[in-house]
């Protein structure tokens, strides 16, 4: 079965929100480039913090092809395992100024 494809018996049938997420949890797993524009809604963050993140010099690199934006999904693993790496006190630091 594809990422796009859903079973409507699977296990997350009744909870759209996980069935959400489990897709998003597929696209992450077998992507090979994203938009850029995706990136929060695949992260369950919100789209305006990565763009805040990227503007500050802390997001993930990004390519353009014309006036679109991809992240490579090595660049995007990469990316999160910094976040990863962060202390959790001064991962609210950075989300707070992310956000203000």
């Amino acid at each position: 079965m594809s990422p796009t494809e859903r079973d409507d018996d699977g296990p997350h049938a009744e909870n759209p929100l996980a069935a959400e997420r489990v897709r998003a949890m597929e696209i992450l797993a077998t992507g090979l480039v994203f938009p850029f524009g995706d990136l929060g809604p695949l992260l369950d963050l919100p789209q305006s913090t990565v763009e805040e993140l990227t503007r500050q010099g802390k997001g993930p690199r990004f390519f353009r092809i014309g006036r679109r934006r991809f992240v490579h999904r090595n660049e995007l693993h990469s990316w999160l395992d910094t976040l990863a790496a962060v202390p959790q006190d001064r991962r609210r630091k950075l989300h707070k100024t992310a956000t203000q």
